[in-house]
């Protein structure tokens, strides 16, 4: 079975659907799935599905009478990505037939609120399932507070703003298809030479992400899209991705920031706050309040940089399997 198969199966379930692609009425659908939420979970949005949840699936946006959503499909199985759910016995019902076509025993809701569980606490309750917990800790900071770095708790960040930001040394420049080279040589040295101490290799993975965002920019523009890397003394040094959240405007997201820290890698102590920073005074440019930094992790390191920006909030999400 390959997964074309997946389309014959949601005819016969009468399904409008269509794979979801880069295009203005792909991102507004979407979008609309997570209309209801209170707070964007970092994960909840067409750049991300589009990009690194692309990866090995076929993303189809799929709207029936009982529920709307994206249904990430691959060979042998598919993930119902986070649903707008209208009527859940019917949706049951989709969900068992679908777990009957793929001959698996349990199929995937990814990256569902707190808010939407107890929404559903009454229907979960009636039926088997489980729960994981997907994200524990999502940062979410205050833009004005911290792009003003005020305070003493922000004075190595006010530092490495002035030593390189302020002093010319780091200078960035917008990701376009001519030197997207130089993002990818970033992410190289930034594998082999910073992310070592993380379980999983996902550099294939992310080349996908960073060259699919590249693609964003026709439709989001730069007031919603920043996709720019940091050059130090000419050598390409830090990733920066921000994107504003699609139904909460004044709400962003960084997706990623990279920075060589290390001077024996041409790199600069210091690089990966001076590139936050320029996130966070870009997002004050947006008019944005918060960010959304997705997971603050178990690693030490990736933990007190995080919290070297005081985040005000910490969201959680969840996996249900039905």
């Amino acid at each position: 079975m390959t997964t074309g198969g997946i389309e014959k199966f949601l005819k016969e379930e009468k399904c409008s659907f269509r794979e979801a692609k880069v295009t203005p009425e792909d991102f507004k659908d979407i979008s609309a799935v997570f209309s209801e939420e209170p707070f964007p979970i970092f994960e909840q949005s067409p750049q991300h599905i589009l990009s690194y949840l692309k990866y090995g699936y076929r993303p189809i946006y799929t709207e029936a009478g009982c529920f709307r959503g994206v249904l990430l499909a691959a060979e042998k199985d598919a993930v119902i990505f986070s649903p707008f759910i209208s009527n859940f016995e019917s949706f049951l019902g989709f969900v068992s037939r679908l777990k009957d076509f793929f001959s698996v025993g349990e199929i995937k809701i990814q990256n569902v609120s707190g808010d939407w569980l107890k929404k559903r606490k009454k229907d979960l309750s009636g039926i088997k399932h489980r729960i994981e917990l997907r994200s524990k800790e999502e940062v979410v900071y205050d833009v004005p507070t911290v792009s003003h770095l005020q305070g003493s708790g922000f004075a190595n960040l006010r530092n490495a703003e002035k030593r390189l930001i302020q002093s010319g040394e780091l200078n960035f420049k917008d990701v376009e298809e001519k030197n997207l080279g130089d993002v990818l040589k970033v992410l190289e040295v930034w594998n082999e030479t910073q992310g070592s101490k993380y379980e999983k290799k996902k550099k294939e993975k992310e080349k996908f992400t960073l060259e699919a965002f590249l693609g964003f920019k026709k439709i989001l523009g730069n007031r919603d899209l920043l996709f720019e890397a940091g050059y130090l003394n000419g050598n390409p040094v830090s990733i920066s991705l921000m994107h504003r959240s699609p139904l909460k405007r004044d709400w962003g997201i960084i997706y990623s920031v990279k920075g060589i820290n290390k001077p024996e890698n041409k790199g600069a102590h210091g690089v990966s706050d001076a590139t936050y920073i320029r996130c966070f005074k870009t997002a004050s440019e947006w008019g944005l309040n918060f960010l959304n930094d997705g997971e603050l992790g178990s690693e030490p390191g990736t933990r007190n940089h995080k919290l070297a920006f005081k985040p005000t909030m910490y969201l959680k999400s969840f996996d249900v399997f039905i």
